[in-house]
């Protein structure tokens, strides 16, 4: 078994993987405009891989990309109010974030969060561009101006008939 730590931002990731001894197999940053780089980096592994990394705004992107990858076997979104490791450590780079999610995975005593089901995702975003839908925000007193930069938030006639949303997912 092997345990990858990602350390996840808005454009890119750092992805440290280590053995069951602790032992670096392989660290690297991967573009997010590159997502098969996370499909290459833990694909390619021969044993199966337990991956963790910290719940933020962008979360769900990366979760179906590494639920796609046959030999992850294990996604932790990890709580991080209550990874306090990485919280209060006085040095923090992304490598070293990433190793220490890593470490704590190894160990088995991530904090995790609750991960809804892909059906329950999908209702949700569609909620999310109903509210945020241009009419939504005329109600409110907001201005066309403050949601033309919220394009995944929007409405379309795809999402309202229960296609894809506007980002594709």
């Amino acid at each position: 078994m092997h345990y990858a730590g990602i350390d996840y931002h808005k454009r890119y990731s750092f992805v440290s993987i280590q053995d069951e001894a602790g032992r670096i197999v392989r660290e690297q940053r991967v573009e997010h405009r590159q997502p098969e780089r996370f499909r290459q980096l833990l694909g390619h592994l021969e044993e199966p891989v337990s991956v963790v990394f910290e719940s933020s705004s962008g979360w769900v992107w990366l979760y179906e990309i590494l639920e796609e990858i046959p030999n992850v076997v294990q996604i932790t979104l990890a709580n991080p109010y209550r990874v306090r490791l990485i919280a209060e450590a006085e040095i923090k780079t992304d490598r070293l974030d990433a190793r220490r999610l890593a470490t704590l995975q190894r160990l088995g005593v991530v904090p995790g969060c609750y991960i809804p089901d892909a059906e329950t995702r999908r209702r949700k975003e569609l909620l999310r561009q109903r509210a945020y839908s241009p009419r939504s925000a005329r109600r409110s007193g907001l201005g066309e101006d403050a949601h033309r930069g919220q394009e995944p938030y929007c409405s379309s006639a795809g999402a309202a008939a229960g296609g894809e949303s506007a980002t594709g997912k």
